[in-house]
């Protein structure tokens, strides 16, 4: 008979579980681990269908997901990957732009020399 209260219901559904992986470990990880290569395949398969932003390349292997915008940034895409977390994953790199890593390297550059700059131009006002 189904326990009415879910908590004990959960509890209980927990114990099972626990049992089961207990009682079939080996095949538990198996199935883990097919699961996490079949998900991680489908994440390559997408990126494969993008290009570079700004100049069009397109190669999985070059692919890189730049953050428009910090505050919008809940992880780092390929560390989300790594812990198995695909949908979250995939999710972030959707608020991203897509550059290969040329062209993400040359930005961040631009970026900085930029900043740089304009720090100079903010001492030069305040010391004059």
């Amino acid at each position: 008979m189904p326990y009415k209260d879910p908590k004990v219901r959960k509890a209980k559904g927990a114990g099972y579980s626990k049992k089961y992986y207990e009682a079939n470990k080996e095949k538990s990880l198996l199935a883990n681990a097919a699961t996490r290569k079949k998900k991680r395949k489908a994440f390559q398969e997408w990126k494969a269908t993008l290009s570079c932003a700004h100049c069009g390349f397109s190669h999985v292997a070059a692919m890189d997901f730049h953050h428009t915008k910090a505050e919008d940034k809940e992880g780092i895409v390929s560390e989300l990957l790594r812990s198995g977390k695909f949908k979250k994953a995939r999710a972030e790199a959707e608020k991203c732009i897509v550059l290969c890593a040329n062209c993400h390297r040359v930005h961040h550059y631009e970026e900085k020399k930029a900043k740089k700059f304009t720090d100079r131009e903010e001492c030069k006002k305040m010391c004059s």
